[in-house]
This record gives structure tokens, C-alpha cells and sequence, in this order.
């Protein structure tokens, strides 16, 4: 049947992410810190933007996206190691348990938000 499969078409002008691997970037990023290359010569011989390397290279904007979390991993991992020992003795919890253990940690913990 003509026009039966599924195509996409960009359109034209349309912005086109990333066509480059995490191993060709990080060659990259080796070779200029290195000296080997400048950013300029690794973006042509890479095909990875002069932008992406220049801001690798100087590590700006290196940090995660979104705001920052309100527990540590430390605090995490306690209070996912609690369930899972109780789990394992055969409680199940609902979500409302689960939150109150987490304000229990956190109360015993002297946690301040």
C-alpha cells in the first residue's frame, strides 16, 4: 500500500543534534588538552563542534542539570537499605510508610530543608 510506512522528514533549517560519539569526543578533548591538536584542527578532523570542545575542555556547565537533591547519596542509601531489610522480613510498605520512614531518618538525622 503507497504511503503505508512511517517517515520523518526534518524540516528544513531544522537544528540536528548530535552525530558524534562519546569516544570521538573524549579523542578530542584528549588531543587539545595534550597539545597535540588546537580546537579549531580537533573540531574539523572530529566533526564535533569548536563549542562542544572549547566548553568540555574548560569544564564549564559541567554540573547536573536541575536542582540540587535534597537528601545525600549517604542518606539514600540508608534509608533504601531500611526498606529493603524490611522487605526481606516480609513488610510491605505503602508509599505513606515509606515517607514515613524517610521523616523518620530525617528527623533522627537533625535534617534541616
Amino acid at each position: 500500500m503507497p504511503g503505508s510506512h512511517n517517515t520523518k522528514r526534518r524540516k528544513v533549517g531544522a537544528r540536528t543534534y548530535r552525530n558524534f560519539s562519546n569516544e570521538q569526543l573524549e579523542k578530542a578533548i584528549d588531543e587539545v588538552k595534550s597539545g597535540k591538536l588546537s580546537i579549531r584542527n580537533a573540531s574539523e578532523k572530529f566533526s564535533i563542534p569548536k563549542s562542544t570542545i572549547a566548553r568540555k575542555v574548560k569544564q564549564k556547565n559541567m554540573n547536573d542539570p536541575g536542582h540540587p537533591t535534597a537528601l545525600t547519596q549517604k542518606d539514600e542509601n540508608i534509608i533504601v537499605e531500611k526498606i529493603i531489610q524490611a522487605g526481606k522480613w516480609g513488610f510491605p510498605f505503602s508509599r505513606l510508610d515509606i515517607q514515613r520512614i524517610v521523616k523518620a531518618h530525617l528527623d533522627k538525622s537533625g535534617f534541616k530543608n
